[in-house]
This record gives C-alpha cells, structure tokens and sequence, in this order.
C-alpha cells in the first residue's frame, strides 16, 4: 500500500488544497487505503500507516486527519467504525476519553 501510494505520483501541502480540490495522485491512493483500513476495524494500523507514507516535508497531515474524522462523524456508520476502531483517535473522538 506505502509502495502504491508513493509511486501514484505527485504530492501537495494538504493545507494548501481548496476545499473543492480533489486529493493528488499519492494522496488520494494513501487516503483510500486509509480509509478501506478504517472500515475494516483497522485504524490503528491505518494511522501507522499514515504516519509512515505521508513525506515528512508536506504539510497538513494532522489537518487531513482531523478533516477525515469530521467527515466521518457524519457517517449513519459512525458509531460502528468507533466500536471497531477502539483505542484509536476516532473512538476517543466519539467518546471523548
């Protein structure tokens, strides 16, 4: 997945992107490899993940993944991806501890 997304082509300050832009190449394929780990119990993994394959010198990592958790919130499954991401930045979003 960390090979895909860094071989998918360019990269961009997130916080530089347009609320109408869509994520760059590398970006969008890490994003959705993200997400596909959310959706399946593995968040924890997802943000290792996260943390390993987003360049150290592009800005807005921490802004992405609070941006994604908002959007998430907003899911008639959020209350399901908490449960089973437990211990992860999303439950305690959800649940505040």
């Amino acid at each position: 997945m960390l090979r895909e997304s860094r071989d998918a082509g360019e990269w961009k300050d997130y916080l530089t992107l347009r609320d109408d832009d869509f994520l760059p190449g590398s970006m969008a394929v890490l994003h959705r490899h993200f997400v596909e780990m959310i959706y399946t119990g593995n968040a924890k993994l997802g943000l290792e993940m996260l943390d390993t394959g987003w360049p150290p010198f592009i800005l807005g990592r921490e802004q992405y993944t609070l941006d994604l958790l908002e959007t998430l919130r907003k899911s008639p499954y959020w209350s399901v991806l908490a449960e089973m991401n437990s211990g992860t930045i999303f439950w305690l979003a959800l649940f505040g501890q």
